[in-house]
């Protein structure tokens, strides 16, 4: 009797064992996909259209300071040109902000919300005349024309 009383408990704790680590396993699955998901959205929502108006505003710079841009193209043409690829890359910015995405950036994308609050497109236009409600207004104006 109680050879089978100690047989009946060690099934039972191995199986309550069994249990609780399969519940573990498959809770941290679910965990990391819902965070590989989350990445995910938050990459494709706002990340590449960032990286997308940076490339642009560096493209525009890089054109008229150093490959002759503004020699082939009118002035008006190069300054609507520049304020656009400005404004996208202020607008990219003010979006990770204003829609709580930036805190979201250090937990899923190491450090990442951090290094861009540091360096931010916006903070470089600073003591150049071009005061910040021209920037932000200049930011809504494209995000208000994208819609």
């Amino acid at each position: 009797m109680a050879m089978d009383l100690t047989t009946l408990l060690s099934a039972l704790i191995g199986a309550v064992v069994g249990s609780i680590g399969a519940a573990s396993v498959s809770h941290a699955l679910q965990q990391r996909s819902g965070s590989q998901q989350k990445r995910r959205s938050i990459s494709y929502s706002y990340l590449y259209q960032c990286q997308d108006s940076l490339e642009s505003l560096w493209y525009r710079f890089d054109n008229f300071a150093n490959r002759g841009g503004r020699a082939v193209v009118d002035e008006e043409y190069s300054d609507l040109t520049m304020l656009y690829s400005l404004g996208r890359s202020l607008a990219s910015e003010r979006l990770l902000i204003m829609s709580d995405v930036m805190p979201q950036l250090d937990e899923h994308f190491n450090g990442l919300g951090t290094y861009l609050r540091l360096n931010r497109v916006d903070s470089l236009f600073q003591g150049i005349g071009f005061h910040r409600y021209d920037r932000v207004t200049l930011a809504e104006l494209v995000m208000t024309e994208k819609k």
